[in-house]
């Protein structure tokens, strides 16, 4: 019959703890993590007391948490992953693509034509967070340049005075009786992964065919100039 191992082997570093020589100075005592007894530490690393079942009991119960740990971390990870490239990330971005070509020669929608960036995104009047059912809807979603956009979201200066220039440019784009529907309320929507993808591959091709309308505009201007 095979003689049982020693704890310290099966456990390594926790026996070790328990035993390990103090300094000297009198430690103030603590409960054991496994059975909750008071007891008087001889190290300051030491979290349970010397009994080799507590340390047992002690050690598979920082291993168990252990692993949870490092599989929320990994589930954490891949859902964050999911968000960044899964269909929906997909459908905004391809979405996002056509409202920059589509109001390609269009002033930014808070500052317009004295606007003096030059950067610019496409903003959402009912954030994604607000209104999420709005996320893709284009009457929402407009030129702006991208100071102010991000500015909104981080600076007190912005988020005081953008919303109310944005809704002013919105409804002399769009005009009032939609500023006033995107302002709610709305039912939710749930997109199924294959809507998602439909919605994004229609929207490239928007996407594509501005960008192809203004490239033939501007061979037509090339034309006529030369």
């Amino acid at each position: 019959m095979t003689a049982p191992r020693h704890v310290s082997q099966i456990l390594p570093g926790v026996v070790e703890q328990i035993a390990a020589p103090g300094s000297g100075r009198k430690l103030k005592a603590r409960n054991c993590k496994a059975c909750g007894e008071t007891f008087d530490p001889s190290n300051g690393d030491q979290v349970v007391c010397g009994s080799v079942a507590c340390a047992l009991q002690y050690a598979r119960h920082k291993r168990w948490s252990d692993e949870a740990q490092a599989y929320r971390a990994k589930q954490a990870a891949k859902n964050t992953a999911s968000r960044s490239t899964g269909p929906g990330h997909q459908a905004s971005q391809a979405v996002n693509a056509f409202v920059l070509a589509r109001d390609h020669d269009k002033p930014c929608i808070v500052h317009g034509a004295s606007c003096p960036n030059r950067e610019f995104d496409a903003g959402h009047f009912q954030g994604a967070d607000e209104a999420p059912e709005l996320r893709y809807n284009t009457w929402n979603i407009h030129k702006q340049c991208r100071k102010s956009n991000r500015g909104a979201h981080h600076r007190k200066k912005f988020r005081s005075t953008t919303p109310a220039k944005f809704e002013a440019g919105l409804v002399a784009r769009i005009g009032q009786d939609r500023v006033d529907w995107l302002k709610g309320p709305h039912g939710a929507k749930d997109y199924s992964e294959a809507e998602l993808r439909r919605m994004a591959s229609i929207f490239r091709r928007r996407e594509a065919l501005y960008r192809r309308l203004r490239e033939s505009r501007s061979n037509q201007i090339g034309l006529l100039e030369g």
